[in-house]
Formats: C-alpha cells, structure tokens, sequence
C-alpha cells in the first residue's frame, strides 16, 4: 500500500518544473488584480492629476489688456495730446507759435529753428523725428498731420503717391498731395487732393462763370471747403502768374554759380538777405544746377523765384563735383542732400568692395534711394 502511494506521488524532473510553473501561473492570476491596480491605475491617475494642473495654470493667465510697452513718460505724452487740437503742418516753414499749439515744447522749437538756420531742410516725415528731444510717442502722434512725403520702405523708394512736385506724370492714392494750380486742375485731380463731388462742382461753376484763383486764400473762399481741409492743402497750392510785361533790353542777367553778392543784389527781387543766402547754399551745394533748387533756400517761394527767373542763367559746368572714390564721410555729409548715415554706407561700401566704377552703383545696391540719388547723381564723379 505505501508502496502505491509513493509511486502515485512520485514524479518525474520534468513534471516537476510544470508543477512550478503552473503553481507560479496561479500565484501572478490570483494577485494581477492587486498589481494592476497599484501600478496601472496610479500612472493613469498621476496623468490625470497632471493634465488638471495645466488646465489651472492656463485658466490663472490674464491676457493683458495693454500688451505694448509705454512708460511714463510715453503715457503723459499720450493724455497731453488727447486735450489738443491737431492740424496739418509743414516743419520747413511753421511758424513758432504753430509749433506751441502743436505740443512742441520751447526747447523742441528752438533745436527745430537753429537746424533751419544752419541749411538744414526736412525733405521727408521720418527727418522730422531725427530732432533732437522729439520723443517717439510724440512723433507717432503728428506724424499723420506732417505735409512731407514718405519712404515706402517695402520698395526702397520714394512713394511719390503721397506727394508730387510734377502730380501730371503721376499716379496717386485718394487724398494725396501734390502741387496744383485750383485754376486749370481736372475733376480727378481734385478727387485725389480730397475733394468731394460737391466741392468739385462748385469749383468748377465757379470757374466756367468766369471766376479765378488770384492767390492762395481764394480757394478758402469757396462754399464747403473747411478751414482744416484748406489748411491741409495750402502749402501745395501753386497759382501761375500772368506775366505780360516784356523784358527790358536793358535787364540785367548774371550766371548763377559765379555772380557776387553784388551781382546778386542788382536783380530785381533779391536783397542783402536772399544774396548772403543763395552763396551759402550755393557753396554747401557745390553750385546749382536747375532754378527750381533757390526754393530749397528758406523763405525763398515760388512767387519770388518767377520774378527773378529771366534774370539768372546757369552753367553746369561750374558746379563742383564729388569724387566718391575718395572723398570720406566729412565731406560727403556737408552736402544738403546727403545725411551721415548715407555718406557712411557711400564709404563702406567703396572700403569693402573697391573704388567705383559707376555712379549708377550707388542705386543699385540700395546705399541712396531713387530720389536721394536723383538730386546727388549731378554732383556726383568716380575720376
């Protein structure tokens, strides 16, 4: 009997290693439960926690109502501005007290003067920002009110959309400026000046009933057209004159670029004043090359410049030119249509690609813009 149950017990070393298989297979099903709940469910539990934390720091983020930076000094000149009235101005010839009821403080207006006085010209809105003490905030702020032209920086030219001195060979965006005479300027023109249809109609019913536009406060006088859209339009506005008287045998002529101070006051029209100036800028010019460059001079307008017109000659050739192959930014920057970062890049780009072989170079590679490099091109030599 022991003997059977021994055999029946008995087992084999491969049926051994089964058992304790099997046996171990029992033991991990018994407790899986236990280990899934411990591991599995704790992990799931921890990403749970973890997606709620991000959900809370994104609900505790407050969008700022005022994402852009501005100081105190910004803010103040943001509350100043609100109380003032605003209008349209030309920096190359407001006056002082033009300039206080724009906001400019009295120091702002002396550094403004005292660049006018020494040569200096505002050609474009940004060269009004170059003044010393103009905060930026301020000039964002009148930049819309400036009566000057505008880089378009996309293109890297003149956008001659907003200001013309030949509006005829231009195309322009509505309400844009340029120079007109009100007397024979066409309905488009006007459309483009702002001009609404109505304005447009009783302008030229003025005009075919026999009317005309003597000088510049005429056109205030016509029905409908405001004091702040007159006052927008006024600098650019340019009424020919008439001239019938003939010209004297006995007129005297002199050649701009050699005449003497005396020479210059024998002309009808120029006195001490406009003599001393038209041989300063003449000099900081290297000569004239055109007429039309006196009314760069301040103070010298139009009206002035048809007067002595039949009276002055120019000859090109007496002009004194730049040699940009050697001349170094002192002498570059002295000139009136050259500023001091154009006459650096004139130089670093010679140092670092050579002597130039074209004055076009200068354009070509972007140191001077088309209109820069339209009024230097003429003063400008490689020999």
């Amino acid at each position: 009997m022991k003997e059977q149950i021994k055999n029946f017990l008995y087992f084999s070393k491969s049926e051994k290693n089964g058992i304790i298989v099997l046996i171990a297979l029992i033991i991990i099903l018994f407790f899986s439960h236990q280990i899934y709940s411990a591991f599995f469910r704790t992990k799931d539990n921890f990403k749970s926690s973890f997606n709620q934390e991000i959900k809370d720091f994104k609900s505790s983020l407050v969008k700022s109502e005022n994402p852009q930076y501005t100081n105190r000094l910004d803010n103040y000149i943001i509350e100043r501005y609100d109380t003032i009235e605003l209008f349209y101005f030309n920096p190359n010839i407001c006056s002082n007290q033009n300039f206080k009821k724009l906001g400019l403080t009295d120091k702002q207006i002396s550094t403004i003067q005292n660049y006018i006085k020494k040569g200096g010209k505002f050609i474009e809105k940004s060269d009004f920002q170059k003044i010393y003490g103009i905060r930026n905030q301020q000039y964002l702020i009148l930049k819309p009110y400036i009566l000057l032209p505008e880089y378009n920086n996309n293109k890297n030219e003149y956008n001659s959309d907003n200001y013309s001195q030949n509006a005829e060979n231009k195309s322009h965006n509505k309400d844009s400026l340029f120079f007109f005479d009100p007397n024979n300027t066409k309905k488009e023109k006007w459309t483009l000046l702002g001009f609404n249809d109505k304005q447009i109609s009783i302008i030229e019913n003025y005009i075919n009933k026999g009317g005309k536009f003597n000088q510049k406060t005429d056109l205030k006088k016509i029905y409908s057209i405001s004091e702040e859209q007159y006052s927008k339009v006024e600098p650019y506005i340019d009424i020919t004159k008439e001239n019938t008287n003939e010209i004297s045998e006995n007129l005297f002529i002199i050649e701009l670029n050699t005449a003497t101070f005396e020479d210059l006051i024998k002309i009808k029209g120029i006195g001490n004043y406009f003599a001393n100036s038209i041989i300063r800028y003449r000099e900081k010019l290297g000569g004239f090359i055109n007429k039309n460059q006196l009314l760069e001079i301040q103070n010298f307008d139009k009206e002035k410049l048809s007067i002595i017109s039949n009276q002055i000659t120019i000859d090109n050739s007496k002009i004194k030119l730049i040699r940009i192959n050697f001349t170094e930014i002192k002498e570059l920057v002295a000139h009136p249509y050259l500023n001091y970062y154009q006459s650096k890049e004139i130089v670093n780009y010679r140092n670092t690609n050579g002597a130039y072989t074209n004055k076009k170079q200068l354009f070509d590679n972007k140191i001077l813009l088309k209109y820069t490099y339209q009024k230097i091109e003429k003063y400008l030599t490689i020999d």
